[in-house]
């Protein structure tokens, strides 16, 4: 999704990819991205475009990192995916994500060696 940062005339492209492969940015970030309908272009301030991007690149870190530790010990991934979003992620709380995600890693690292 094409966001202009609030204030600047600087545009960026924040892409979420739903488990449908579409980009759903602008449904998971509604309450951050509002529409300036004298310029019709959708516009983010520059700390929540930080946070997103932080938030985006380390979930693919996570998923990716999982995959790999599953294929490499032999795990169900599904079933890890699963015991993880079970008791480490608040779904609440999307803040505490990145460092669940973390943890999770870490553990599983430190349960299979």
């Amino acid at each position: 999704m094409e966001l202009r940062i609030i204030g600047t005339e600087k545009t960026i492209d924040i892409e979420y990819l739903g488990p449908n492969g579409t980009d759903d940015f602008g449904d998971i970030a509604s309450n951050v991205i509002e529409y300036n309908e004298d310029d019709g272009v959708y516009e983010i301030s520059q700390e929540d475009a930080d946070w997103w991007e932080i938030y985006i690149s380390t979930e693919i870190w996570f998923y990716e990192k999982l995959e790999e530790l599953c294929d490499y010990y032999g795990l169900d991934y599904k079933e890890e995916l699963e015991k993880i979003a079970k008791e480490y992620i608040n779904f609440e709380d999307m803040d505490s994500h990145v460092s669940s995600w973390n943890l999770a890693i870490e553990d599983l690292e430190e349960t299979m060696n």
